[in-house]
């Protein structure tokens, strides 16, 4: 059965494709309306609207909509958007074409190859007044949950409506979402602790002949049995929490008995620590929401129902923005 649970990220808000940071109780058309309400009037007229693929958020003089997919791959549409003062809760389905081929058990065996089979996920935003640091808490089912179909195409239906409200060649401002893990320096001190066994893995990856992906050439692993070795990969994983722009390769290199890498060119690097119920985390920078998942125990693969979605979520998030002195309107 499924678990379910939640994942919980920084949030920050950038204009179009500036790299700073901006307040998002200036977010607005006017940089007056909090982001909060942008973003819900952003997703209203979306409900019950499927969206397909991902977009990709690329300057590029035409102007048209980008794909990492050239079809339906992945597919999401939102049904749910509420705002109560600068806290937003989304619900929304997502699912890949092509997961599952046949319904059984039905009156009529029902094909699926060409369908998307989705779930329900929760999204819970919780922006500060004022400032330009937030939370997302984005509901898990396993491993899968939708946290880049949300923030990429929130960002593509505002830049979209820009374009719709451009005057005289100028375009009001749009937003786009910048997510990272948030660190959460006891569930990871928990994970090493529990940890039962403890890779490192180095990954060579080339772009594929269409140039719209990458393909897996050579993977060089090495088990971590002494204390030393452990050490060093825990403190790595560490490090990486805060500094999200590492070289994951360069630094996984590192680490591995010397002579063993050389100069093949390998370009990811991730320590892999398998935890207590078997479940391995697979932890890069940039990638340590494998570590920051919260489950809900007890429910047998029941999904939460609101009221114990809405409780777990605001204590484990009040509990890290007080220790991170973040400021949130709840």
């Amino acid at each position: 059965m499924a678990q379910y649970g939640f994942r919980l990220f920084l949030l920050r808000l950038h204009e179009g494709f500036k790299p700073a940071a901006v307040d998002v109780s200036k977010a607005g058309d006017k940089r007056d309306t909090h982001y909060a309400e942008v973003l819900k009037d952003l997703v209203k007229p979306q409900l019950n609207i499927v969206l397909d693929g991902r977009p990709i958020l690329i300057d590029t003089d035409d102007g048209h909509d980008l794909k990492l997919s050239p079809g339906a791959e992945l597919s999401c549409r939102w049904e749910r958007a509420k705002r109560s003062g600068t806290h937003v809760s989304l619900s929304l389905r997502y699912g890949r074409q092509g997961d599952y081929d046949l319904a059984l058990n039905t009156a009529e065996e029902a094909k699926l190859e060409d369908k998307a089979t989705t779930r329900p996920y929760r999204v819970e935003l919780f922006l500060p007044p004022a400032g330009d640091l937030g939370v997302l808490a984005v509901e898990t089912v396993g491993r899968t949950h939708p946290t880049e179909m949300f923030t990429r195409w929130s960002g593509l239906l505002s830049r979209r409506a820009s374009r719709s409200k451009a005057k005289g060649g100028v375009l009001p401002p749009w937003w786009r979402i910048k997510v990272d893990p948030y660190p959460d320096p006891a569930q990871l001190d928990q994970l090493i602790a529990n940890g039962s066994k403890v890779r490192l893995q180095v990954t060579k990856y080339l772009p594929t002949a269409s140039g719209a992906g990458r393909s897996k050439q050579l993977v060089l692993v090495e088990h971590v049995h002494s204390q030393t070795l452990l050490k060093k990969a825990t403190d790595k994983v560490k490090e990486w929490t805060s500094h999200p722009d590492a070289d994951g390769a360069s630094d996984v290199a590192s680490l591995m008995t010397p002579g063993t890498v050389g100069g093949m060119g390998f370009t990811d690097g991730e320590v892999v620590i398998e935890d207590e119920g078997g479940r391995e985390k697979r932890l890069s920078p940039g990638k340590m929401d494998e570590i920051f998942v919260y489950p809900f125990p007890g429910l047998h693969g029941e999904r939460p129902k609101a009221g114990a979605w809405r409780a777990e979520v605001e204590t484990k998030v009040k509990a890290l923005a007080k220790e991170h002195k973040l400021q949130l309107d709840w």
